[in-house]
Order: structure tokens, then C-alpha cells, then sequence
């Protein structure tokens, strides 16, 4: 079996320039291969590394650009492995502009949490006037705003709540200790915090604003400021998924990432009359962007499961309602499983991600209890919360890697060597990814996000984003990711 190589693997002695297009983003491309379209050099050239520690150093008023050119890109490659979705316009606003936008009755339920439920004019209502407070209080455009509310009601309406005042959410684990919370405080810059009367003490003393759920709703009646709207390419979010594990790293994600993401969902996932979307996924994982805007924008009820619940918890709650869709890890499957799931239901979709999907004997036997079950695996590395989607047949061979599928909508993929030339069919290289469906890049960390979005070779000014992940077409059309790449950058 050949070598598994990376892009730019073994490229020690090459020697590279740092790069910019013409909105002042920086990455860096090998002095002997040609500049991609719409970059041009800076004049400074050395190693790899040399050149992302220069720009680490001088990198000043870093772009609030998401890298994307508005669909430009992917037609000037020519090759297998150059792929790309369905094109489908991409709606130039917010997303919650655009589920305002929806003609869906106010009566209707838009979530529950045990005993607590909110329709869609109730929930609307509340996070216009939470934003009006949020504005009060220094919230505004490209402004970070930490939430550390439990998965619950009065969470997702503290995070419509931000965006409606035009900033950006970081949503923060209410199991991580202060010293974690600090650090990631610090490290977006939120100059407001969203929590509980409870959990205030865990989060003073950051130099931020601390709005207490009570403070919130009792000035929201009489707060008159007015909230800054959001475009498409304005920040939205800023998840740090992996906080825990050393250093805080957090990835930038654009109201264009989710406005994009949401419409293809709605389609791909359509509910039946009567079913909810679950939402169980923590807060500050990507997963729970699948399962809050989507059937916010698509007017499906959610079902909350509170955090703290077990696998017997959800167990209840999926006998609660229908289930259109869940988000669960392959780890997730195999424990609902072995408590008697396939004959018991829990959701007719489940969508599978986070970690690598082999078809095991408890997937064959959940779609094997319903026809109507659908599996979906779905692929988004980190920059990128969905950008791969498979639905499995049920008749996979037991034990064998489930492919990641198919670009969804609007997103380009490239499968390339060291030299980032394209791959052929069944030739093993490493995956990248662009279109609306990457984020901006990690937050203050201008070196790393140089790193990983780099210039598109195809495309005018815009960027690709390194998966570190290495992958291969199959003859059917379908990708399989293999694994991580042994080196990167």
C-alpha cells in the first residue's frame, strides 16, 4: 500500500511565501508553485513555519470575512476528485432574520423542557426583548457574548437573544470549572456573560458584564435600545469544543455558515406532521447548531433533554413524541442499543457524526425494526459544522467503514497531494473543503488559522480549509475518510 501523504508533507526544504488576497487575509503557498488566483506575495519567504510565525507576529485587524466569494471557485478544477454540492443560493442575511422571515403561526410549539414550553411567538418575543437589554449592555456587531445557561428554554432564548442584537454567542459548559471558564472568557473576549443567579459567582471578576437571568427579564420590559442587524457574513458564533483538553482554541462561525446549513437540513431531514426535532447534543459542540436553528427555521418542534440526562432519560423522553431527527456519536448508538432501541424507536432519522462510523450490528438492526428509519453519517471536522452527508442502505457489510457521502449544498471538496494536484479514483490524499459551509477561522489565533484556511488554488481570493483528514473517492462517487493525516503543516 503507497504512503499516505499530506498536502505539503516532506516539504522541509521547500521554502514558502506568506500570501494575501485582496481582503487582507494571510496564509502562506510554496514559492515554486504558481499564486492561486486573487493572492498575491508579501515579499517575505522562509519555511513553512517561518512564514506562519511572521504571520503570527504582524498579523494586525484580522479580516471579518468568512474566505467565501459567493460561489466562485471549483470550476476551473478538472478531475474526479474535485467535487462539489447541489448549488442552491444562499440567502444574503441573518438566521434569525431569515426564520423571522418564515410564515409559521405563533401559536405553535417551538420547544419544550419538561414542563416548561414556549411557542414560536412567545420564543421570538422574548429574545427581541432580551436583545434589547444585550444592546444595553454593550452587545453589538462582531461582539462576543459567553452563555452559561443549562440545555433548557431560557437558553436557546439567550442565544437568539445575541444574534438578534447582531453579536455572536460562545456557549460555555456549565460542568467546566472556573479556571476553564476564565480562560475561555479570556480568550473570545466576551465582554458580556449570559447565566444563571446561580452560576454568576463562577464567571465574575473576567472584566466582563454578568446579566443573571433575573436581571435579564426584568429589564426587558422597559429597555428601548436597538439592536444592530446582522449580514450573512457576520460573526455568529464561536464554539470552543475542545476547551477541556489544554488551551482554549476557539472556531469562528458566520449567520452564512448557519443560514446555509439550516435550508439544506430542512430539505434533507423533513419532518412528518407531529414529529420534533430532539435536541440533546451539548451546547457548545457543532452538533446542537443541526438541532436548534434547522427546526427553528423550519417551524419543527424541539424537545429538550436537560443536561445531566442519561441514555435511559432520553430513552423516556423519545416516548414523549415522534422523533423526525436526533443527533447522536457512533459511542451514543452502541449504548442506545444495547437497551433494546431498534424495536423501541427513539427517532425515525438518527444523524450519526463526530467520530468515524463502521456498520455494526445495532445499525442494521435499528433500520431493520422500521422501514421508514433513516441512518445518515455525517462528516464536519473542526471549522466546519456539516459539510459531508451519507445515508446508509441498511444492507452495508457488517464491520465495513461507512463512507462520509456526498458535498452537501453549495460546499466544494478537493482531494489532493503533497503538491495539492488532485488525486484519481481510488488514490488516497487529503481532503479539503470551502464554501459557505467553513467558518472564518480560530479566534485571535491568526498563525493557526493560517495554517488550516488556506488560499484556494482554484478559486479568486477565496479559501479552502484543511481537514487534516486523509480521504478517497470510491468508484460509486461516494468519499471515505480514512483517518487523520500523520503530519500537518
Amino acid at each position: 500500500m503507497p504512503r499516505k501523504i499530506a498536502l505539503w508533507d516532506d516539504y522541509d526544504e521547500v521554502a514558502f511565501q506568506v500570501v494575501i488576497n485582496a481582503r487582507g487575509r494571510q496564509s502562506t503557498w510554496p514559492v515554486t508553485a504558481p499564486l492561486p488566483p486573487g493572492w498575491t506575495a508579501k515579499g517575505f519567504t522562509g519555511s513553512r513555519r517561518a512564514c506562519l510565525e511572521e504571520i503570527g507576529a504582524r498579523w494586525q485587524d484580522p479580516p471579518l470575512d468568512d474566505g467565501w466569494q459567493g460561489g466562485s471557485g471549483g470550476g476551473r478544477a478538472t478531475g474526479a476528485s474535485a467535487l462539489r454540492g447541489p448549488l442552491r443560493a444562499v440567502p444574503d442575511t441573518s438566521v434569525t432574520a431569515l426564520i423571522r422571515a418564515q410564515d409559521l403561526p405563533r401559536d405553535r410549539l417551538a420547544a419544550r423542557c419538561g414542563t416548561v414550553r414556549v411557542t414560536r411567538g412567545e420564543l421570538l418575543d422574548a429574545a427581541a426583548a432580551w436583545a434589547r437589554v444585550l444592546v444595553e449592555a454593550g452587545c453589538g456587531p462582531e461582539a462576543p457574548v459567553a452563555v452559561l445557561l443549562p440545555r433548557g428554554v431560557e437558553a436557546l432564548v439567550a442565544i437568539l437573544a445575541v444574534l438578534e442584537a447582531g453579536g455572536a454567542y460562545v456557549p460555555l459548559s456549565c460542568d467546566d470549572p472556573p479556571r476553564l471558564l476564565q480562560a475561555i472568557l479570556a480568550d473570545c473576549g466576551a465582554a458580556v456573560t449570559v447565566t444563571t443567579d446561580e452560576l454568576a459567582e463562577r464567571v465574575r471578576g473576567h472584566g466582563g458584564t454578568v446579566l443573571t437571568l433575573s436581571a435579564l427579564r426584568k429589564r426587558a420590559g422597559s429597555a428601548t435600545a436597538t439592536p444592530h442587524g446582522a449580514s450573512a457574513g457576520s460573526l455568529a458564533y464561536v464554539l470552543y469544543p475542545s476547551g477541556a483538553a489544554g488551551e482554549p482554541r476557539g472556531v469562528e462561525g458566520t449567520h452564512r455558515q448557519l443560514v446555509n446549513y439550516a435550508l439544506w437540513c430542512r430539505t434533507a431531514f423533513a419532518h412528518h406532521p407531529g414529529e420534533v426535532t430532539f435536541l440533546s447534543t451539548s451546547l457548545f459542540l457543532p452538533g446542537s447548531l443541526t438541532t436548534i436553528f434547522t427546526p427553528l427555521l423550519a417551524g419543527w418542534p424541539i424537545v429538550i433533554a436537560p443536561d445531566g440526562a442519561t441514555a435511559d432519560a432520553l430513552l423516556e423522553l423519545s416516548g414523549t413524541a415522534a422523533g423526525g431527527l436526533l443527533d447522536l456519536t457512533p459511542a451514543h448508538v452502541r449504548l442506545m442499543a444495547a437497551r433494546g432501541v431498534p424495536g423501541g424507536g427513539l427517532a425515525r432519522q438518527l444523524m450519526v457524526g463526530s467520530e468515524p462510523l463502521a456498520f455494526g450490528p445495532e445499525l442494521r438492526e435499528w433500520m431493520r425494526a422500521d422501514p421508514e428509519r433513516v441512518v445518515v453519517n455525517h462528516y464536519g471536522p473542526a471549522g466546519t459544522h456539516g459539510c459531508f452527508c451519507h445515508w446508509l442502505t441498511g444492507g452495508e457489510e457488517l464491520g465495513s467503514n461507512v463512507p462520509v457521502g456526498r458535498p452537501i449544498d453549495n460546499v466544494e471538496a478537493y482531494i489532493v497531494d503533497r503538491d495539492c494536484a488532485l488525486v484519481g479514483v481510488g488514490e488516497v490524499g487529503e481532503l479539503l473543503v470551502g464554501g459557505p459551509s467553513i467558518g472564518r477561522g480560530y479566534r485571535g489565533r491568526p498563525r493557526l488559522t493560517a495554517e488550516r484556511w488556506i488560499p484556494h488554488p482554484w478559486g479568486d481570493g477565496a479559501v479552502l480549509l484543511r481537514t487534516g483528514d486523509l480521504a478517497r473517492l470510491e468508484p460509486d462517487g461516494v468519499v471515505t475518510v480514512l483517518g487523520r493525516a500523520g503530519r500537518q503543516g
